[in-house]
This record gives C-alpha cells, structure tokens and sequence, in this order.
C-alpha cells in the first residue's frame, strides 16, 4: 500500500510539473510557433514568390529545452546570436538560432521570413550585401522543433525594444546547403503528401 501511495505521488508531482512548465507557453510563444508553421507550410506548398515548393516540410513542434537556450540569451539583451558553443547542450548535434529587435513579438517571425526575398534558391546564395541565413534557418526541413524566448529591453530605443530569440532543432544554416529538396512532380500530388500536416 505504501508503494502505491509513494507512485501516486510521484505522478502527481510530474503532471503537476507539466502543467507548470505548459502554463509557462504564452502568447507569444504559441503565435511565434503558429508563424513558422504557416511559413513553413506556404514554402511547402509553392506560395512563395523565387521560392519552389519543397518535397518534405516537418511541422514543428514547440521544445522547451531549446526554449530555455533561447531564455538565457534573451535575458542579457544582446542583440545578436549565442556562439554554436555558448547555446548549450541539448539533444541536437547542432541547433540554430535567430535574433530580432523589434516593435510586436510576430514582427520578428515576418522579419526573419522576409528574408526569401534576398534568397537565390537554384544558386543557393543571398543577394549581395543582403542577409537571407535566417530564412534558411527558418525553412530548414530537418528542423524538428523549436524554442522562442523574448524580453523587453531597456537598453534598446522604443518602440523597437523586444528582443525575440528563436532555436532550432536541429540547426539549418548552413552556407553549402540548400534549406529543403524541391519538389520535381506537378502542384497537384504535392498537395496530397502527407508528410507535414
């Protein structure tokens, strides 16, 4: 009997420990999943201008670990990435990261996103003198899940004054690398793939 009240316990503990760590999910954080989702999901499926559809596109999934690295960076204030070595250790080889300053927390997912635009996908390059990493990062199809912190900064100008920080796993900028496989086939059977939704 004892055993059993001890396992009762030990289940209440972690369902109560779960329902912390899922209350700790804000707003922000679901809007920023949600945004990266339709992103991903319009890459997929050929709705972005210069942009082919691409052959597999995972949904992600929210990682609280990968939110805690984001956490840790966010809180400093600093406006640029962590070192691949300072994002800490977590179960990816390799996770990747994007930083924004801006006015609304959606902003910095449009902002990253924005990017296709200075993206050359058959050369697999950015337009000269443009930034276009966090766009791959953003539409990497290995990328499994994800974890976004954000703060509201002092040391930054209103209205532009949140820092929002975004880790991925596993990591997609890599400058040799395309972000996903096009699709070869017609619009039609891409559409009846089921491999993301």
């Amino acid at each position: 009997m004892q055993s059993i009240s001890c396992f009762i316990v030990v289940i209440v503990c972690l369902v109560n420990s779960n329902a912390n760590a899922k209350d700790s999910l804000t707003v922000g954080h679901l809007e920023l999943l949600a945004l990266h989702n339709a992103y991903r999901q319009s890459v997929k499926y050929g709705k972005v201008a210069g942009q082919p559809p691409a052959a597999s596109m995972a949904k992600l999934i929210w990682s609280y670990e990968l939110a805690n690295v984001s956490k840790s960076l966010a809180k400093k204030c600093q406006p640029y990435p962590n070192s691949i070595t300072m994002r800490g250790k977590t179960r990816w080889t390799y996770v990747g990261q994007n930083v924004a300053v801006v006015a609304a927390i959606r902003d910095a997912a449009a902002r990253w996103f924005s990017e296709h635009s200075n993206y050359n996908f058959e050369a697999n390059v950015c337009r000269q003198n443009r930034q276009c990493a966090n766009y791959k990062q953003m539409v990497y199809s290995e990328t499994t899940h994800i974890g976004c912190a954000y703060k509201l900064c002092d040391n930054f100008k209103a209205p532009f004054n949140i820092l929002v920080v975004c880790t991925y796993g596993p990591g997609g900028k890599y400058f040799s690398r395309r972000p996903y496989t096009p699709w070869k086939h017609s619009l039609d059977d891409l559409f009846y793939s089921q491999d993301f939704y």
